[in-house]
């Protein structure tokens, strides 16, 4: 007679992970197509943020935590926290950003990468899990590091790990012979070291949002597009004029250009508010930016409460909680 198996679930996978070591963290996920935070639709990291007070500060390697965790969220998505406090790096590949275009020139430098623990991202890319060096590895999600589209995770950061729901429909898995079941993080090669190493030891880049040829590299093409969007916006360009100013700015300056989507999103969220030609300009500007975002997003006021512990409240439609900075993001 067959002995009955336990389900696999997210509480048993988290368990799993932090059996190797790998402190954990509840996320939020994906449900109907979109993020299962209050931002909803309008979440710019669906799927992909904390659902604890203090995100990844909170992750954990203890069993009683994570059961309590996944007891409360059973279905959410599951963050793995890297750094030496869970003995791992990554290396995070994105081919829509160049990574493997990326990955094949570094290896063609310093040799191949070595076979390790590696999990597929629902957006098809690859999370290469390896030991954390002895030494302190920054986090570089700038392409700074190793090149466009390969990221860097290290300390203060965090995976989605397997089987997590991605946006696109897909989840994260790992590899056929290389998951966690079967297979332990290796070492960095020592050229793979001695570069990160002289790549942590190199003076910081200039602190502008354009490289010294005039380009806008990847980690600044988001906020220097909305840079120029609110200054144009505030000139009183035209909507449609606004996109197509955007969308030549980014083809012409931005390394590798975003999506063409990210720019429609950045003019879309601009031209939400009224220009400053639209304004009161007798009235307090502030003041009437201000009543704009209550009245958009916290009915104007009602869904928003300062309280005693200096922080601010937000009800989600069933239950009050401490507002965090991303919802704020996706109001402007």
């Amino acid at each position: 007679m067959k002995t009955k198996q336990n389900p696999i679930t997210q509480l048993s996978r988290a368990l799993r992970y932090a059996s190797h070591g790998w402190r954990v963290l509840p996320l939020h996920s994906i449900k109907d197509g979109h993020c299962t935070c209050g931002a909803g639709e309008s979440c710019n990291r669906p799927g992909k943020h904390p659902l604890t007070q203090h995100g990844v500060r909170d992750a954990t390697t203890d069993p009683d935590q994570i059961r309590a965790w996944w007891e409360k969220w059973p279905n959410a998505n599951i963050g793995m926290a890297t750094g030496p406090e869970s003995g791992i790096i990554v290396i995070d590949i994105d081919p829509r950003n160049g990574g493997h275009k990326s990955l094949k020139k570094l290896e063609a430098e310093l040799g191949s990468l070595t076979e390790t623990v590696t999990a597929k991202t629902g957006g098809g890319g690859q999370h290469r899990i390896f030991k954390s060096p002895t030494f302190t590895v920054k986090t570089d999600t700038a392409g700074k590091a190793l090149g466009a589209g390969l990221d860097v995770l290290s300390s203060g950061s965090f995976i989605v790990a397997p089987a997590s729901r991605h946006i696109s429909g897909e989840r994260y898995l790992w590899l056929k012979k290389l998951g966690d079941k079967v297979a332990r993080p290796k070492d960095l090669p020592e050229k793979w070291i001695a570069h990160l190493k002289a790549r942590n030891a190199a003076k910081p880049a200039r602190s502008d949002s354009a490289d010294n040829d005039g380009m806008i590299g990847e980690g600044n093409r988001n906020t220097s597009l909305t840079s120029l969007a609110g200054k144009l916006w505030q000139g009183g360009i035209s909507p449609d004029a606004l996109l197509a100013a955007l969308l030549a700015e980014n083809e012409k300056r931005c390394k590798p250009p975003l999506d063409r989507s990210e720019v429609e999103k950045i003019a879309a969220s601009i031209a939400k508010y009224p220009s400053a030609k639209a304004l009161d300009q007798e009235a307090d500007l502030a003041e009437q930016v201000l009543k704009l975002v209550l009245d958009q997003h916290f009915l104007g006021g009602q869904h928003l409460m300062y309280y005693g512990d200096e922080r601010f409240w937000r009800f989600d439609g069933r239950k009050w909680a401490p507002f965090r900075r991303e919802l704020f993001e996706n109001c402007v």
